[in-house]
């Protein structure tokens, strides 16, 4: 995931998949989707940044669920730069997918996140370190039937039934991805304690 020179978009990036190791995808996985903005400047931006820093230096890496608190280990999360005009034309935006390995508790969020008012209830994802999948969010926004100028608004929560076709298409078909299911619905984590997120 690297970044253009101007530090201010994403690099166009080309797709990629990868095998889950140890990662567990739920038998029918949801997806919380958070979009990144284009603005440098903007909180979202520089909490993305944050946790590619992260990353790279063997922390956590870690995210907030959605106003509804729904995710589970086992379902997918995924950065996303909305489509914007140039010129005449949409560009195609782009989508960063991965797995969700446990969840916190609110108490476990970042220091840095305190700026985000109004967020403080809600639970704190661990997601792998590594992309599970990289494309355009062109086709994410087709396969789910949203309109071709649909832009993600804040975080979201989109369940199975809606992305069905999209993880068929893009995470089953088109590569050997093998599944490795959770049976056990309410085995969702075990809950960290807060400094192991620092």
């Amino acid at each position: 995931m690297n970044f253009t020179e101007n530090d201010y978009a994403w690099d166009p990036c080309e797709i990629t998949l990868r095998k889950p190791k140890k990662d567990y995808i739920k038998k029918f996985p949801n997806m919380i989707v958070t979009p990144v903005p284009q603005n440098r400047k903007a909180n979202g931006r520089k909490d993305y940044r944050e946790q590619m820093k992260r990353i790279k230096e063997g922390k956590l890496h870690v995210w907030d669920d959605s106003r509804y608190n729904k995710a589970e280990k086992g379902d997918y999360f995924a950065y996303a730069e909305n489509r914007i005009m140039m010129g005449d034309k949409l560009t195609n935006g782009i989508i960063h997918i991965y797995l969700i390995n446990a969840i916190g508790e609110p108490g476990n969020r970042l220091p840095s996140w305190s700026k985000n008012v109004g967020q403080g209830d809600r639970n704190v994802l661990e997601l792998t370190s590594e992309p599970l999948y990289k494309g355009n969010l062109r086709e994410w926004i087709h396969l789910l039937n949203y309109k071709d100028n649909y832009k993600v608004q804040g975080t979201i929560h989109v369940k199975y039934d809606r992305i069905e076709n999209y993880i068929q298409k893009i995470l089953h078909k088109n590569s050997d991805v093998q599944t490795n299911t959770l049976n056990n619905k309410n085995d969702n984590s075990r809950i960290r304690s807060k400094n192991e997120y620092s």
